[in-house]
């Protein structure tokens, strides 16, 4: 990645989890879904257009040419991955709480219920 670089902040990202060099705090996650360009370095991580606060690693960002066109669909599939867990069980799943995977990160329902939350706020 370089400046100028127009990316996505991925979904899926963790509070207080560490992604390469930076650590995703909470303030950051209405970030997350979002486009913006990349507008400095700060030695650590990157400066984003749409954030003048926090610096994002690599592993939080995903260059626009790479990134999934719809992030509905993305989460579509998170959800139907979840409900083929159910499914295929022969009891019944606590899915807040069993995980699926999806933006290179292993998710569980609760994590997924929020961004769907974001994503739609942010659509609105």
């Amino acid at each position: 990645m370089k400046i100028g670089d127009v990316v996505f902040v991925k979904m899926g990202l963790v509070p207080e989890e560490t992604y390469g060099t930076e650590i995703f705090v909470e303030e950051m996650r209405h970030n997350c879904g979002k486009q913006s360009k990349i507008v400095g370095n700060s030695g650590t991580g990157w400066l984003i257009e749409i954030d003048d606060e926090f610096t994002y690693s690599d592993e939080m960002l995903c260059l626009m040419e790479s990134a999934p066109e719809d992030r509905s669909i993305i989460l579509l599939r998170a959800c139907y991955d979840l409900l083929k867990k159910q499914d295929n069980s022969g009891y019944t799943l606590d899915l807040l709480e069993t995980e699926v995977f999806y933006d290179e990160a292993n998710c569980d329902g609760m994590c997924l219920m929020e961004d769907i939350e974001t994503f739609l706020s942010y659509r609105m």
